[in-house]
């Protein structure tokens, strides 16, 4: 048991740090190309990523969590996993044809077809949207060793940050940037294909073994799929439809930074998802242990870009973009709902309770949609954050009345929890006028550190658990 824990500690690692990484490259390029691009153009460069990652989760059909979850349970066979690859490779190619022949029949310019045609193969090859990408990662994940998936990951982010530097250089275009986005994850991909060769002997072919049953077991992850796709980019389209390419591009910022904090979540539950199907951990503490984590990581990110918002916003993107600050705090007060509840969703596929995670998605959705018609017209890029924190909200309460069913006992929010938050806010607030932003974000880490350990957020069995699996200890 040990070793299990060992790997997964420096599974986390990698990963954590992987992403880590990768947040900071991607905040740094888009930094750049907001600053390279005039608003509006930021707005429609957004809104072209935004579109093709919905298109990218229309074919992903659910496929990967249920390929993970079989393959953690027999590593020995690979026909699986060459199923969805097959599968998806097959309607993404047929989407790619129709999506042509519509181009045509409504007179899109060449020009037009070649740029949507080039940012269709980000499907293909890149780990920002991960569709086939992240099938390929699955072998890793099994084996609890993803830093060769990481590496390559911050290979493509060091080179589309190097790409749109030159760009930003030379004042080209939008289009400059479509290309750089696309064809800087080409590397990564050829060298994760010929990784996978040479590692796990795996060997890729066309195959439609089992397809049926496969898409049967997944569909209720796939509606899940495309409607958590809409979720994460439907304010970004409506913004557009409803009032500008000036707003969309506005929204972009705070939501640019919003959506890689999804990456967290993602890392923690791809390092236990494989351990917790085994059986191989004291479930309970694992899984109270990693929503204690999450919980707490997700106040101190909320804390301090409530409280410091404008500052964040100018750095990063730029005073121009600075309206967008109280947008900023309003969206992120729906981190901690959005932590907590992309994790029960993963509980939710290891218990095959994946109607569960279709019905939170589609009531995120519904609801995300009905505030942003009723909310945008009135209060544009504000509104949008809003009905974005409504619907998380609304989400996480129906988790809650659902949690049972997986037999997770969420004891901690007591009393002493409820304090906690207050206290921290608290100090928030306070520290926020005295201190720079640098200076901030330490004082905070800090403080609700201390404030957890005061109010025993973290239990003393929890914290020796898990000492003394990483550090190889005797239990």
């Amino acid at each position: 048991m040990t070793s299990v824990v060992k790997n997964i500690a420096g599974n986390f690692l990698s990963i954590s740090v992987g992403q880590a990484v990768n947040l900071i490259l991607n905040v740094v390029t888009f930094a750049l190309i907001a600053r390279c691009l005039s608003i509006e153009d930021f707005g429609n460069f957004t809104l072209l990523i935004a579109v093709v990652s919905i298109i990218s989760k229309c074919i992903d059909l659910g496929l990967s969590p249920i390929v993970l979850r079989e393959k953690s349970r027999s590593n020995s066979n690979d026909y699986l996993l060459n199923t969805a690859i097959t599968i998806r490779v097959i309607i993404l190619f047929f989407f790619i044809i129709l999506a042509n022949i519509v181009f045509l029949i409504l007179k899109f310019k060449s020009g037009e077809i070649i740029i949507w045609n080039i940012l269709f193969l980000t499907v293909l090859f890149s780990s920002r949207i991960e569709n086939i990408r992240d099938l390929l990662t699955i072998p890793y994940k099994v084996d609890l060793r993803m830093y060769i998936p990481s590496m390559l990951n911050f290979l493509g982010g060091l080179l589309f940050l190097v790409l749109v530097a030159i760009i930003f250089y030379m004042k080209k275009s939008i289009n400059s940037i479509v290309f750089a986005y696309v064809f800087s994850e080409v590397p990564g991909f050829i060298l994760l294909i010929i990784f996978l060769s040479k590692r796990f002997k795996m060997k890729f072919k066309f195959s439609l073994r089992n397809y049926k049953w496969l898409i049967k077991e997944s569909s209720p992850l796939a509606g899940f799929v495309v409607l958590m796709a809409f979720f994460q980019q439907v304010d970004l389209v409506l913004i557009k439809l409803i009032k500008d390419s000036y707003a969309a591009g506005i929204f972009a910022t705070p939501l640019k930074l919003f959506i890689p904090f999804n990456l967290l979540p993602v890392a923690i539950a791809t390092t236990v998802f494989p351990v917790i199907i085994k059986r191989e951990v004291n479930r309970t503490a694992l899984i109270q242990g990693v929503y204690k984590m999450l919980i707490f990581i997700a106040l101190i990110v909320i804390i301090i870009f409530n409280f410091k918002s404008t500052e964040i916003i100018g750095l990063v993107f730029g005073s121009k973009y600075e309206i967008a600050d109280s947008a900023t705090s309003v969206l992120f007060l729906g981190i901690g709902f959005l932590f907590f509840n992309f994790f029960s969703h993963s509980i939710f596929t290891i218990e095959k309770k994946q109607s569960l995670t279709f019905f939170y998605v589609l009531i995120l959705v519904t609801a995300n949609i009905l505030f942003d018609f009723i909310l945008i017209p009135h209060y544009s890029f504000l509104g949008a954050s809003i009905s974005k924190l409504i619907a998380l909200i609304v989400g996480f309460l129906f988790i809650l009345s659902k949690i049972k069913k997986v037999d997770i006992s969420l004891d901690f929010f007591n009393l002493k929890f409820f304090i906690f938050l207050a206290v921290s806010f608290l100090f928030g607030y306070f520290l926020a006028e005295w201190l720079s932003f640098i200076f901030y974000t330490i004082s905070i880490v800090i403080l609700i550190t201390l404030l957890a350990w005061a109010t025993e957020f973290f239990k003393k069995k929890e914290l020796k658990y898990f000492y003394n699996n990483i550090f190889n200890r005797k239990i």
